[in-house]
């Protein structure tokens, strides 16, 4: 047979060969030997679990936003014409009040926009949700149930196969230290969507005006091109008139009358076309407004005014990308994300919530709000 070579088994023959110790002596150094091991398992183990709550020190975004200041524009946006940023009713330099009109009627009845409206609001709830991180929290309640207690749960308590009341009434208050900064980003974050939201809905209602003035301006042209097209054929039919005299007294030619007369069923067509035009872009101001087909009837010729000089901010290349709700929103968005991410690392340390709690806990209600039924912890 071969012999046990184990640690614990060369320990054991080590102390029972030596001459110096007794039986009793060998037994407690064995068992203090056995705790000291004991202990180091523990330590290492509490190490172990304090390191794998480290976060890594090189969580860090990966990508750098890119500066407008550096944008090579040359000069394609050079102007030796300045105007101020528009404002918020640019439309109104037009000087047309049924295209004022239409605009508000737009921004107000538009399903669209009032989805946008719905999302800031939930994002400011889910913001003012994150907030509540920060404060301490006060909770109370209770509850009255009339209970069977069964055999098999509650064997060993006299309660067991009766029935009675069981009664609680419970305060609690409760704290997060935050020390590491978890709370005070989430609420951020959420700061941070709420603006990404409210200027998503900025750039929502921004379309909905430039698709109601473009829509209104191309209304403009149609009419104007109505108007020359109608000129035209007034125009033909007076050649065509002194064509068919001249032919009369004999100072024209057939052909000469054919000649005029082929421009005006052209024209005709044109200018059903051009009333074609019209009638679907009034149909599509009747559907920008959240109106029905019957609107576009209420639709009158436009009186645009194009007198305002056409020209650009002094400062176009550097703020231009900071102007356009869509730039700005993914801005906000990139900033929540920031926030978010300094949330996750410091989920990753330990953190200290201070609870308490006090009220009364009874089974039976002869017994209920009294010191006998008092409850609290810390």
């Amino acid at each position: 047979m071969s012999a046990d070579t184990t640690p614990s088994a060369r320990n054991i023959d080590a102390f029972s060969n030596t001459p110096s110790v007794s039986g009793r002596g060998r037994l407690m150094l064995f068992l203090a030997l056995g705790r000291v091991s004991c202990l180091r398992l523990v330590c290492v183990y509490i190490l172990m679990q304090l390191l794998s709550g480290c976060a890594p020190g090189d969580i860090k975004p990966r990508a750098a936003l890119l500066d407008t200041q550096k944008l090579n524009v040359q000069d394609a946006l050079l102007t030796p014409l300045y105007a101020p940023w528009p404002a918020q009713d640019w439309w109104k330099v037009y000087g047309d009040q049924q295209l004022d009109a239409l605009v508000r009627l737009a921004v107000a009845q538009n399903p669209g926009l009032r989805i946008a409206e719905a999302r800031v609001r939930q994002a400011a709830g889910a913001a003012q949700a994150s907030g509540g991180g920060m404060f301490p929290r006060v909770e109370a309640g209770g509850q009255m149930l009339h209970t069977r207690y069964t055999d098999q749960a509650y064997k060993a308590d006299a309660i067991a196969g009766h029935e009675d009341w069981d009664a609680n009434l419970l305060a609690s208050a409760s704290y997060k230290l935050d020390l590491w900064g978890k709370e005070k980003a989430a609420y951020a974050a959420g700061l941070d969507n709420l603006a990404a939201a409210a200027v998503e809905g900025q750039a929502a209602r921004l379309v909905l005006q430039t698709a109601v003035v473009r829509a209104y301006i191309s209304l403009a042209r149609q009419y104007a091109l109505l108007e020359v097209a109608q000129r035209t054929l007034i125009q033909r039919q007076g050649v065509l008139d002194i064509t068919r005299k001249l032919l009369k007294a004999g100072m024209g030619t057939e052909l000469a009358v054919s000649q005029a007369e082929m421009p005006i069923p052209v024209m005709r067509s044109h200018i059903a076309q051009i009333n074609a035009d019209i009638a679907v872009i009034k149909y599509q101001l009747a559907a920008l407004t959240g109106q029905g087909p019957g609107a576009a009837k209420s639709i009158s010729p436009p009186g645009l005014s194009f007198s305002a000089t056409a020209a650009l901010p002094p400062d176009l290349p550097a703020e231009l990308a900071g102007r356009r709700p869509d730039v700005v929103a993914r801005l906000w968005r990139v900033e929540a994300a920031a926030q978010g991410v300094k949330a996750a690392k410091a989920d990753f340390y330990p953190n200290i919530n201070l609870l308490a709690a006090f009220g009364y806990v009874s089974i039976g209600l002869e017994h209920f709000l009294t010191a006998s039924a008092r409850y609290c912890f810390v």
